[in-house]
């Protein structure tokens, strides 16, 4: 197509030669969409379809600037939380400037590392709870395997009272001690130390036994269980 501009402002027009395609050829042309299901690689805005326009609000509302319903119609809201999101991050000063409220490509790709950033601490968040529950997990099962070993224990004991020597003292002795009652070492003599931590323990879980205070009996022992 060739073409001269004349002085009276109009331009004349003259075709050379427009090879036409075969019809074979223009019947199998296809008009594809080439909108990426990828918020980040092209606009966004009010002529996107609602799953697009989902994802963005989706990513806005992670990172606290969209507080609406996530339904995929472009209104106002989204477009003061892009607005938001650019002031933020200084992409632009005021609602005059260029691209206010408009996912252009700066915006984009500051939207896109923001939300690589929380995608990490989530991921990170996720860890530390994973951890956790392990961790407390582990102390469960530390727990109920002592309380086992404890209710074994127990089940072999037979009353004792101060001056008593023997392994089943011993056994009391290394309970308490598991317990937290008990500092000293056990020595397989219900001394003076064994009768204060029996006594701290019954008192604590407000165990009255028929013989006296610091004497091991089967309240006790039931209480120990």
């Amino acid at each position: 197509v060739n073409g001269r501009v004349l002085d009276a402002g109009e331009a004349t027009l003259s075709v050379d030669h427009i090879p036409l395609a075969p019809k074979s050829s223009i019947a199998s042309l296809k008009i594809e969409n080439t909108e990426s299901d990828d918020i980040y690689d092209s606009v966004v805005d009010k002529k996107s379809d609602s799953a697009r326009i989902k994802k963005l609000e989706q990513a806005l509302s992670d990172l606290g600037y969209y507080k609406a319903e996530i339904d995929g119609k472009w209104d106002r809201q989204i477009v003061d939380a892009i607005f938001d999101f650019q002031k933020d991050k200084k992409l632009i000063t005021g609602l005059k400037d260029y691209g206010a409220g408009y996912l252009w490509a700066k915006t984009r790709e500051a939207l896109k590392n923001a939300h690589l950033e929380f995608d990490k601490k989530q991921a990170e968040a996720k860890k530390i709870e994973a951890e956790k529950k392990a961790e407390e997990a582990r102390i469960q099962k530390e727990m109920e395997d002592k309380k086992a070993m404890i209710r074994k224990e127990i089940g072999t004991w037979g009353d004792m009272k101060t001056d008593d020597i023997g392994p089943q003292v011993r056994s009391l002795q290394k309970v308490l001690a598991k317990l937290g009652y008990l500092k000293e070492k056990d020595t397989a003599i219900y001394w003076e130390k064994t009768k204060e931590a029996v006594a701290h323990f019954q008192q604590e879980h407000k165990v009255i036994e028929e013989k006296g205070i610091g004497h091991l009996g089967d309240k006790t022992k039931t209480a120990l269980i």
